[in-house]
């Protein structure tokens, strides 16, 4: 969700006025995730995290205009800094690495499986992944809606959430897109 002054990335880490800034986005995102990973997303507060920054509460609002700004902050970093997945050519198998990926990042950082702290707007690291991602089934000859449709199926719930499941259990292959799920035109799944 963007504030009404706009979403935090299109906004200067710096205003314009006013004295310099003692913290970075940075900053303040890594002292968040930390808190969400010890505590849970629940403990994460203006004022918490003001405490844990060594700040007053009502200067965070200098450089993040909102809790929901605060959360993008915090699984934009996750993204950029803790998702690790390859992309080597093979679709299916860099949509498994993906979703593997996104599974250990969620083990390392279980709120991001919250709800409440999912993501809500597209900051620079989480583009960047999806780019990356999307590459991997580019050429396919999918339109784009359906590349992403293919994307978040291929990591279901069940690939971030923790599951009392075996973790060697391995996903499937891509879900098949058809007219009847609302897509256009079968995947490639059922061309292979």
């Amino acid at each position: 969700m963007s504030s009404d002054r706009g979403i935090i990335w299109d906004r200067p880490e710096r205003a314009a006025r006013g004295p310099a800034p003692s913290l970075s986005r940075v900053e303040i995102a890594t002292a968040a995730v930390t808190l969400a990973d010890t505590h849970g997303i629940e403990a994460v507060s203006m004022r918490t995290l003001a405490v844990e920054l060594g700040v007053g509460a009502a200067s965070l609002y200098r450089y993040v205009a909102s809790k929901d700004e605060l959360i993008d902050l915090m699984v934009d970093a996750v993204m950029g800094n803790d998702l690790q997945f390859e992309v080597r050519g093979d679709w299916r198998e860099d949509l498994r690495s993906f979703a593997h990926g996104l599974r250990a990042m969620a083990l390392r950082h279980p709120w991001v499986a919250v709800p409440s702290a999912g993501l809500r707007s597209l900051g620079p690291n989480t583009a960047r992944v999806y780019e990356q991602v999307l590459s991997a089934i580019d050429g396919l000859g999918l339109e784009i809606d359906e590349m992403l449709v293919m994307v978040e199926r291929s990591t279901p719930s069940s690939a971030v959430a923790p599951s009392r499941s075996s973790p060697s259990r391995k996903p499937s292959g891509a879900p098949a897109l058809t007219r009847s799920n609302g897509c256009k035109r079968n995947s490639p799944t059922s061309r292979a």
